[in-house]
């Protein structure tokens, strides 16, 4: 087994050299492998400026509208992106990667503010899912989602769930901790709600080691906090193989196919004879 370490902020925009450079050094400091950002304002035409100050593979999405989400990978961590996917809002950002033998899919959100715009934008996660990401069994979405699961007078959060439910993920959080667990600070800096989330397919769930929250520390310019989210820090022991034996599934449609069925019928004559209904069947399974 491997460890990883993954981390998601919302950091409230990194267009500012300053910051950034504080924000990826304290990462860099703290051997983070795997960094979920949202709310980066970053602008693809200056891309250069931001690799400048980390020195590990950077995926982000473009935003011209103070969005943006991006994904950061320790230098030295041997992992293998196959394919990145964003939407052109700058709200999404889903990688499919190798990591020791393991194929997985990481979704990075960040959704709007409006309980109208959510709905759909939730909506929109449940086909990204379908769509784009290569192990459906193989999951991690994290991010700002700017809604509170607890909140039954949100009319997004019935979408929320829905994302939960049609993906099989869980709220890694409310599995592991018994705390409110609020990442959103308010003026005072003092936790308001949750509103930041890392869901996981039901695989990773036993793999996860510890779900903690960390505030990023120092100021910016103007002694402003780096953020008003916290950060959510999760470790994992990947294993080689997260895909369990899984259940054969007979495809119908080879019914169709009278020389598949004429085949099939000649050789459940040849395993009539033996005992064991159990070892005919799993043995008929491979033929």
């Amino acid at each position: 087994m491997e460890s990883l370490s993954f981390y998601s902020l919302n950091c409230r925009g990194l267009n500012s050299t300053e910051k950034r450079t504080k924000l990826f050094t304290w990462f860099t400091d703290i051997n983070a492998d795997i960094i979920l950002l949202q709310e980066t304002h970053f602008i693809e035409k200056y891309e250069n400026n931001y690799n400048a100050r980390w020195f590990g593979n950077h995926n982000f999405s473009d935003s011209q509208h103070s969005r943006g989400t991006s994904i950061l990978f320790r230098k030295q961590l041997d992992i293998e992106i196959i394919n990145v996917h964003k939407s052109n809002d700058g709200r999404i950002l889903l990688l499919n990667l190798i990591f020791e033998e393991t194929n997985f899919s990481i979704m990075n959100i960040y959704a709007p503010n409006s309980p109208a715009e959510r709905k759909s934008f939730f909506m929109k996660i449940n086909n990204w899912v379908i769509k784009h990401s290569l192990e459906p069994d193989n999951i991690i979405i994290a991010g700002d989602f700017n809604c509170n699961l607890e909140k039954t007078d949100d009319p997004s959060v019935k979408n929320f769930q829905n994302i939960l439910k049609n993906n099989n993920l869980i709220d890694l959080w409310a599995s592991l901790r018994q705390d409110l667990g609020y990442t959103w600070l308010n003026g005072t800096n003092t936790p308001a709600s949750r509103i930041d989330y890392f869901l996981v397919s039901k695989s990773f769930t036993f793999l996860a080691q510890n779900i903690i929250l960390r505030e990023v520390p120092g100021l910016h310019s103007g002694g402003t906090r780096m953020s008003d989210h916290k950060c959510i820090k999760v470790d994992f022991q990947i294993d080689l193989n997260l895909r369990g034996p899984g259940y054969w599934k007979f495809n119908t449609s080879l019914l169709d196919d009278n020389g598949y069925v004429t085949a099939m019928k000649g050789l459940l004559d040849n395993f009539e004879s033996k005992e064991n209904a159990h070892d005919a069947w799993e043995a008929l399974k491979t033929k």
